[in-house]
């Protein structure tokens, strides 16, 4: 009876520091997130570069891409490509995530938003110290951002990510596979991201 006593009594502090905890997760978690599930600007002076990634298991290839955008919703650049050999979604996310810091910092942005479906590697940049699992990850992505001036890592939702999504996918579709750097946005995501230049610009 003793010990069912003290189950009961840890049970009884353990519930609410938990639900304390959630929600000082949530609080600070609105710091990471874009709140709204539409595509939005970046701050004034910034750019923002989307990045997405999508994980064929069946073959173990990841198509990756970044879309990089100014304050007012315009497209300036886009690229993809695809990496073989990878596990999991996890593993095509750091890889998507990883090559779009190196490309910015090769084509000497400053300033910039990287904004990506993977609220783990925005807490493993964002909070490295909180998150010792992640250690090998926050080191990678870090140690990419060095030579970037006026960074910040967001978590975006699908809904908002979907032209980095849908590019990503053409990354691993047999005829689509090359990889490319190219000036504005893709011609056949020209309704995507035209939208939602037009919607940003409210």
């Amino acid at each position: 009876m003793d010990s069912v006593d003290k189950v009961k009594d840890d049970r009884d502090l353990w519930f609410p520091a938990h639900l304390v905890t959630e929600h000082m997760e949530r609080e600070e978690a609105t710091d990471e997130v874009i709140s709204e599930e539409i595509w939005k600007p970046p701050y004034s002076g910034f750019y923002k570069c989307n990045v997405g990634g999508i994980w064929d298991k069946k073959k173990s290839i990841g198509g990756c891409a970044w879309v990089l955008r100014d304050e007012h919703g315009r497209v300036l650049l886009h690229s993809r490509r695809s990496f073989a050999n990878l596990k999991s979604k996890e593993d095509v996310m750091i890889h998507s995530f990883l090559w779009s810091i190196e490309s910015m910092a090769d084509l000497h942005f400053s300033n910039v938003v990287f904004a990506i479906e993977a609220l783990d590697l925005i807490k493993a940049v964002n909070k490295p110290g909180e998150w010792p699992a992640f250690t090998n990850q926050s080191d990678r992505l870090l140690s990419a951002l060095e030579p970037i001036i006026g960074w910040k890592c967001l978590y975006e939702y699908p809904a908002a990510n979907r032209g980095a999504d849908l590019f990503a996918q053409s990354a691993i579709r047999v005829v689509f596979s090359q990889s490319y750097l190219a000036l504005s946005f893709p011609e056949w995501l020209r309704y995507l991201f035209e939208s939602e230049m037009v919607h940003s610009s409210f």
